[in-house]
C-alpha cells in the first residue's frame, strides 16, 4: 500500500508535463478552476508515487460509477480532495482502498455526519464501542474515522 498527501500549490501549467492528452483535456473542460487545480494535483501525486520513468503512460480513468482506477495496472487508487490539500491511496488490485480527507473541528455534528458516513450496522457497533471504552460519541467518531 502507498499513500501520500500534497499540498495544492502548483500552477496547472507546471504539471503539464505529467498528464496524459486525456488527462489535460478533462482539466480544462472543468469550470471549476480551483477542482481544476486539485484533480491535476492529485494525478501529479499518482504519478509520482508509481515513479513511472514516463509519467504520460500513467492513464487515470474513471469507472461509470465515478471511481478513479489506473488503466493496464493492477492497482486500486482513492483520491480525496479538500481545500488545498490532496490524499492519493494505492493498493494492489485485489484489496480495495478508500480515503477521506475531512477538516475536524468543535463543531463536528457526530450523529448527523454518522448518518451519511457510516452504515446502520456501523453506527450500532461504534455506538457499543463508545460505551464499552467510555467514549463520547464524538471521539469515537473521530477515531474511526482518522484509522
Amino acid at each position: 500500500m502507498k499513500c501520500s498527501c500534497l499540498e495544492v500549490n502548483s500552477p496547472i501549467d507546471k504539471l503539464v508535463p505529467f498528464l496524459s492528452s486525456k488527462e489535460i483535456k478533462r482539466i480544462e473542460n472543468l469550470s471549476d478552476k480551483s477542482i481544476a487545480r486539485q484533480k491535476a494535483h492529485s494525478y501529479y501525486l499518482i504519478k509520482k508515487m508509481l515513479k513511472e520513468k514516463n509519467p504520460k503512460n500513467i492513464n487515470i480513468c474513471y469507472r461509470k460509477s465515478g471511481r478513479p482506477y489506473i488503466k493496464n495496472k493492477n492497482m486500486d487508487i482513492s483520491i480525496s480532495q479538500k481545500s488545498e490539500k490532496i490524499f492519493v491511496g494505492i493498493v494492489k488490485r485485489h484489496y480495495k482502498i478508500g480515503a477521506d480527507i475531512e477538516k475536524i473541528d468543535k463543531k463536528l455534528n457526530a450523529k448527523v455526519f454518522m448518518k451519511y458516513a457510516f452504515s446502520e450496522i456501523e453506527n450500532e457497533f461504534l455506538k457499543g464501542f463508545c460505551d464499552a471504552n467510555s467514549l463520547s460519541f464524538v471521539q469515537g467518531v473521530i477515531l474511526f474515522w482518522s484509522i
